[in-house]
């Protein structure tokens, strides 16, 4: 177990590297070879999935710490804080997705407008409420819901009520995929964005919970247990087969089972299974000559990963929305490849600050 700079495990900074690696060929280069090469089991399989478990495991870790320091007040106090630098942070990014696509309309930036609404003052209400959330601009406004809707269940983990906690993922899972109208945030009068916010925060929950008990249950050494790769491997044939399945029969019931926005349950597990083998990759890695230096680099931009999915938002707007540029195209994946060694490079400049602070 290697600690980051920032006092988060190494292991888990590589891994949400990876995510934003996914994410990045995503949306900059969506449909692209770099797409389909970073998305090997397309139909179970995304980034976005990864990056909020594992961010849920991050959060649990630095916050159980933090609870027994500084006390629940002033823990919520934090987080609340970070929810609201992020919701600012989302509202000008939609609020320049809309403009450009309110006002320079184009194939590219048509994508951003909101079904229903005519008008950029009215689609600029709807993002001060979260309701605006087109395309490749709607992550960030969940991962604020996330954020706040946490702080009841890390006071439900820091009082060890485990049963109520349980019941409440499990019934709130249960509601989010029956009833998912209820807990999606509008995108205009007649759509939808694209995350259950019930399902999704369920998901988050887990990997919270899974970071709360991460040091005392002693996970890392569990990961890397025989027991897991019994599990592991036979989970990703399975997961194999179920696509090559779902690629054959494309029936709306099987498409249910791996609905993204609704994070369904083999959309759930499948995040967990590819959690387990990134880890063992990462630690493969470290194991290898100078296998560490590379991890390193990878944890320092994990370590700034929502500072890496506004970078890589704004440069989806800006390439997709203003310049028109079709993510299917060479360039568009050599510009997905220099977003992420921008987004690395900003990650170094901060913790070169951080250290200097």
């Amino acid at each position: 177990m290697v600690a980051s700079s920032t006092g988060r495990l190494h292991e888990l900074d590589s891994i949400r590297t990876i995510a934003i690696v996914s994410m990045t060929f995503g949306h900059v280069a969506n449909y692209s070879f770099l797409w389909l090469i970073s998305h090997p089991v397309i139909t179970v399989w995304d980034g976005a999935s990864l990056f909020v478990l594992v961010s849920g495991i991050v959060v649990g870790l630095v916050y159980r710490s933090r609870i027994e320091k500084y006390g629940m007040a002033a823990s919520a106090k934090k987080l609340l804080r970070r929810a609201g630098f992020l919701y600012l942070a989302q509202l000008a990014l939609v609020t320049l997705a809309l403009t450009i696509a309110y006002t320079l309309p184009s194939a590219g930036a048509d994508q951003f407008r909101l079904p229903g609404v005519d008008s950029l003052p009215t689609a600029i209400g709807w993002a001060l409420v979260l309701g605006a959330n087109p395309i490749y601009v709607n992550f960030l406004s969940l991962y604020v819901v996330l954020l706040i809707a946490v702080i009841p269940m890390l006071y439900l983990l820091q009082h060890s009520r485990r049963l109520l906690a349980t019941v409440l993922l499990v019934g709130l899972y249960v509601l989010g995929l029956q009833f998912p109208q209820a807990f999606t945030l509008p995108n205009g009068s007649q759509g939808k964005s694209g995350f259950d916010m019930a399902t999704w925060f369920v998901m988050f929950a887990t990997g919270v919970w899974a970071g709360w008990v991460w040091r005392q249950r002693r996970a890392d050494e569990r990961l890397m247990s025989r027991r897991v790769l019994w599990i592991g491997v036979p989970g990703l044939v399975l997961f194999a087969a179920a696509a090559l399945f779902i690629t054959v029969a494309d029936t709306s019931y099987v498409d249910w089972w791996r609905d993204k926005g609704l994070m369904a349950p083999l959309r759930f597990a499948a995040a967990w299974v590819f959690f387990a083998g990134c880890y063992w990759l990462i630690r493969l890695v470290d194991r290898l000559p100078r296998g560490s230096r590379l991890t390193d680099q990878m944890a320092v931009l994990g370590a700034r990963s929502l500072d890496a999915v506004v970078i890589l938002t704004l440069v989806t707007i800006l390439s997709q929305g203003l310049l028109g540029l079709d993510s299917a195209t060479r360039p568009a994946q050599l510009l997905a490849i220099a977003t992420v060694i921008v987004a690395w490079l900003w990650a170094c400049y901060r913790a070169r600050v951080m250290v200097k602070v």
